[in-house]
């Protein structure tokens, strides 16, 4: 399972209590324009980056968080497209 939580020390506090093992990740989180074809053109530019996106999935809020290979090349190549990077 894949979650984005608001507090992620808390999260992490919440599951080591209850025992869970677990894996932390920092995502790139942007928001993108409800259009057709907008997560296309998105993970074609990342490739074109010699980037790659192993997962993908929407928050509670609407945004995109995408787990990449290069996170520091992602919100660079982010920095130049018509997206608004979160996080």
């Amino acid at each position: 399972m894949q979650f984005v939580p608001n507090d992620a020390d808390q999260a992490a506090k919440t599951l080591e209590t209850a025992g869970i093992a677990f894996t932390q990740r920092e995502v790139l989180i942007m928001e993108v324009l409800d259009q057709p074809g907008m997560l296309g053109d998105i993970a074609l530019i990342m490739s074109d980056a010699g980037i790659n996106i192993d997962s993908i999935y929407v928050t509670a809020t609407g945004r995109v968080a995408f787990g990449v290979d290069d996170l520091h090349g992602a919100i660079q190549v982010a920095d130049g497209m018509a997206v608004r990077e979160v996080c």
